[in-house]
């Protein structure tokens, strides 16, 4: 992962997560650089609901950096991953890249992940019409 430039949260220590997230808003504000996160906190390994529910600390950076946040949908990539193995090499996937949505520091954490997880239940049912 470290060598993609991938970042880990360790969600079992909150010392360790804080550190991790203020470090990723250092990136994001002296670098200039886009981050990518699953605000799920994993990837989805069952097909059983369309988006699992969205952990709020994630939105953390946005709120405090007062960036905007691009809601991305991914389909088809259920099953991909089977632990640290690459299960299915070859396999259609759909990425939907929405518009930004731009917030500041008084929205709250919690209403910011709704509202982009709101957007993302949008995409994932406009994906379903689609197919």
């Amino acid at each position: 992962m470290s060598s993609s430039g991938s970042i880990k949260l360790d969600r079992d220590k909150n010392r360790d997560a804080k550190a991790t997230l203020t470090n990723a808003i250092k990136k994001v504000t002296n670098d200039n650089i886009s981050i990518f996160i699953f605000p799920e906190g994993t990837r989805k390994k069952k097909n059983n609901d369309l988006i699992g529910k969205f952990k709020n600390g994630c939105f953390f950076i946005a709120q405090y950096d007062e960036v905007d946040i691009v809601p991305i949908y991914i389909s088809g990539s259920i099953g991909i991953f089977a632990g640290a193995k690459l299960n299915k090499l070859h396999k259609d996937i759909k990425v939907i890249i929405d518009k930004p949505i731009s917030f500041d520091n008084s929205n709250k954490r919690a209403t910011i992940s709704e509202i982009v997880r709101d957007k993302m239940l949008e995409l994932a049912k406009k994906d379903i019409e689609i197919e």
